[in-house]
């Protein structure tokens, strides 16, 4: 009866054991799925995301830089297309071509007077 008794008692050491690390695991799961841990995590990996793409591009303008010039020549036109156009507009017109603004305003100026 010694043995069985023995036996029983290594087998609740061991069940103790195994509660004790299946808390502690899940204490530290309840601990990284909060929802400020979760946003932590991911800016941190949004960091060295940004990090690892940032060392890309130099690395790609270091390479290509006349690519490069003509990559942001191509932005800017586009975002400033219209400036543009107007300016270019401007160049090409004829000394007597006016345009829609100061008609009004001539039109408006002759009307009152």
């Amino acid at each position: 009866m010694s043995r069985a008794l023995d036996e029983l008692l290594v087998a609740e050491k061991l069940s103790n054991e195994a509660r004790a690390r299946l808390t502690g695991t899940l204490i530290s799961l309840q601990k990284r799925l909060t929802p400020k841990a979760l946003i932590q995590e991911a800016t941190d990996e949004l960091k060295e995301k940004a990090a690892e793409w940032s060392h890309q591009a130099l690395d790609a303008i270091r390479e290509r830089p006349a690519t490069t010039a003509g990559f942001v020549a191509a932005v800017l036109a586009l975002l400033f297309r219209d400036s543009l156009w107007k300016a270019l507009g401007g160049l090409f017109r004829h000394e007597t071509e006016t345009d829609d603004e100061e008609l009004n305003h001539r039109m408006i100026g002759e009307g009152t007077g």
